[in-house]
């Protein structure tokens, strides 16, 4: 289980406490380890704006895929794999819990792809969002 909230006079306020307390019946009468943490930076709607209206649509013009398909497709998934492992849930849905760290080295994995197809994927900074 993951959950967000914030430490208000030091108490701990979830953002979702009625699915928090949903999930924790399944440890009901079971010893369990809690961990607090800063939250991680997550990659932005800017970077998801960049992979799939720039990359993916490099990719897609050369493949004849659409960018959903390239974003499914067995290359792209195993570049994601390092990222997506820890997330059973579809590629799709995965890839919004990449930090930005995680998103920028697949972002360089991609563009490194691309290259050795031929193909040039441009950074953020060097295209119009």
């Amino acid at each position: 289980m993951k959950f967000r909230g914030k430490v208000a006079k030091g108490l701990l306020i979830l953002f979702d406490k009625e699915l928090f307390n949903i999930q924790l019946k399944a440890f009901e009468g079971k010893h369990v380890d809690f961990t607090v943490k800063l939250p991680e930076k997550r990659s932005s709607n800017q970077q998801r704006k960049w992979l799939f209206g720039v990359a993916y649509k490099i990719i897609s013009e050369e493949t004849g895929m659409t960018t959903e398909e390239v974003h499914a497709c067995e290359p792209v998934a195993k570049l994601r794999m390092d990222y997506t492992k820890k997330f059973p849930t579809p590629m799709s849905v995965a890839m919004m819990g990449m930090n930005t760290k995680e998103f920028n080295d697949y972002k360089f994995k991609l563009q490194q792809w691309g290259a050795e197809q031929g193909w040039n994927i441009p950074d953020p900074n060097e295209v119009d969002l």
